[in-house]
């Protein structure tokens, strides 16, 4: 359903059912191209963070273990969760 449509945007909300509730999605088609660009500057930054743990894979006194990896990679995974998926 469309609940304000205007030359410069158009805003379009929908209601869902989320675990036995309702949700309401509200989309702005004005938004859609920053919203897209922060998600791809958030993808390229966490790309960025997993090849600089990559790198150290290789360096000599770099973090080599297994457990240690996985402790560096919990924080990215928590801090880029919506890319992360």
């Amino acid at each position: 359903m469309i609940i304000q449509q205007s030359e410069a945007a158009t805003i379009e909300v929908k209601r869902l059912k989320h675990e036995g509730g309702l949700m309401l999605c509200c989309r702005s088609w004005a938004r859609a191209p920053k919203e897209a660009q922060m998600r791809s500057r958030m993808k390229q930054r966490f790309e960025e963070a997993l090849g600089k743990l990559a790198s150290g894979l290789s360096k000599a006194h770099g973090v080599n273990s297994y457990a240690k990896v996985l402790q560096r990679l919990g924080p990215l995974e928590e801090r880029y969760s919506s890319i992360a998926k």
